[in-house]
């Protein structure tokens, strides 16, 4: 089993003529909580969409909980919960996911989350609402890096 639940090389994808991404090397350790903060528009979701197979990269390469994609997106999917929305967050759970995803995280549950030893992964426009907040209440592995 490979240590990183996520990883990118070189990652990036475009709109027409317009870079969305470009060049996004990331590794995101297992069973941890790490995120990426930025300000609206810097493309975060758009990096969950290429890593949830919503939307197709232009350049580099992605692998999700050791399986390369896309050729492997069924087998890592099936083991990934992703929530945009709050209500979501219910149903992610019930299939026991070695990745959760969270677009905008709901306060408290990362912790919790972290501390049943699942990777957590999420993105915030919102400092204090995302990773930061945690970070200063941290009691396991958290890993910070802002990506864009």
């Amino acid at each position: 089993m490979t240590e990183f639940a996520i990883e990118t090389c070189g990652l990036g994808t475009r709109f027409g003529d317009r870079a969305a991404l470009q060049s996004i090397d990331l590794q995101v350790p297992r069973g941890c909580a790490s995120g990426f903060p930025g300000p609206n528009g810097a493309g975060k979701t758009t990096l969950i969409r290429l890593l949830l197979g919503l939307a197709k990269p232009t350049s580099g390469h992605m692998r999700l909980l050791g399986h390369d994609l896309p050729d492997g997106s069924a087998a890592a999917l099936a083991r990934v919960g992703a929530m945009g929305q709050r209500l979501g967050v219910a149903r992610c759970l019930l299939c026991d996911p070695g990745l959760l995803v969270l677009d905008e995280p709901v306060n408290g549950l990362v912790r919790s989350l972290v501390d049943e030893r699942r990777t957590v992964w999420l993105s915030s426009h919102l400092p204090d609402e995302g990773l930061l907040g945690l970070r200063a209440r941290a009691r396991g592995p958290l890993h910070a890096r802002l990506i864009l």
